[in-house]
């Protein structure tokens, strides 16, 4: 498109915060103008009909021989379905996260080396204390002594694993956290990723202590 004919009258084009961009910024406005280079900006549109697009653009000015821009090129992508589908899985996930923040029982997500990757505020108040970085699972020392360790192998080769109950001191970890034993039941089940390939591990604590204290009393 020549400088002399670019024209968007019938087009409405958005950022992604909603406000509408002025005609000056364009992307073949600046193109033909400013000599502006684009690479996959995107950009919500609003068709004369009425109807919502969202666009992938890449494009710059076109030179003659001089070195002079004689036009700009534009070529635009629809990408709305994969906007569709990105702002579902964002609340998707949102619902997750919600899931697992407000879940009564405490979760804790770990990678395949038993690294934690996220725990919820249940996981806090059941511990007294939030992994540190250099923690894993299978380097715990009371699930060691448990043979418990072993087990968890089995959810990482892709295996649902539901523990016997047991015993459980943070303070074991490490000292500066709470000496406070709770006796916990515990289900680990994997993750899979669209290869059907375990990716992650999620643990569920259920704190049983008080039944525990009186079945022993």
């Amino acid at each position: 498109v020549r400088p002399e004919s670019s024209s968007s009258e019938d087009w409405n084009y958005f950022h992604h915060d909603g406000t509408k961009l002025k005609k000056e910024d364009i992307p073949l406005f600046r193109a033909n103008k400013h000599r502006d280079v684009y690479e996959n900006l995107e950009k919500k549109i609003i068709r004369p009909d009425g109807s919502v697009r969202w666009i992938s653009m890449n494009g710059g000015p076109i030179r003659d021989l001089k070195g002079e821009i004689i036009a700009g090129i534009i070529v635009f992508a629809d990408i709305t379905e994969k906007k569709r589908i990105e702002d579902e899985l964002l609340r998707e996930s949102s619902k997750l996260l919600n899931i697992i923040d407000f879940n009564p029982l405490s979760i804790q997500i770990i990678d395949l080396d038993g690294y934690t990757i996220k725990t919820n505020q249940a996981h806090a108040d059941l511990f007294g204390a939030v992994p540190p970085p250099d923690y894993s699972v299978f380097n715990d020392p009371v699930l060691t002594e448990n043979f418990l360790d072993k087990e968890m192998l089995k959810a990482r080769e892709g295996e649902v694993v539901y523990f016997p109950e047991f015993r459980y001191n943070v303070h074991r970890i490490k000292p500066g956290f709470p000496d406070r034993p709770v006796w916990i039941k515990m289900v680990v089940f994997p993750i899979f990723n669209q290869n059907k390939q375990v990716e992650n591990m999620v643990l569920i604590h259920e704190d049983v202590t008080d039944r525990k204290n009186k079945e022993q009393e």
